[in-house]
């Protein structure tokens, strides 16, 4: 999904720097930034998600290196994904 939504947003920019007669063709950029809200927050519903249920099924000790490592895991899943 992160994937695909990075190619709708390059292919946005390629289209927008080809120069002001692109613009009209255009008209679909609120959807990707609507597209791009809804993913954020599904991510980060589901690093909460992920993080609580670590926690709070697990030990305290264990549950503080769980939250490190996924928090680690999750910004570079949104970086290189």
């Amino acid at each position: 999904m992160n994937a695909f939504i990075h190619v709708l947003m390059y292919t946005y920019y390629g289209l927008a720097g080809l120069g002001p007669h692109v613009q009209k063709y255009l008209w679909w950029k609120r959807y990707l930034t609507r597209i791009q809200l809804v993913r954020e927050g599904y991510q980060i519903n589901r690093f909460r998600s992920i993080i609580c249920r670590k926690i709070f099924l697990k030990n305290h000790a264990h549950g503080a290196l769980t939250v490190v490592w996924l928090w680690h895991r999750s910004f570079l899943e949104h970086s290189w994904m």
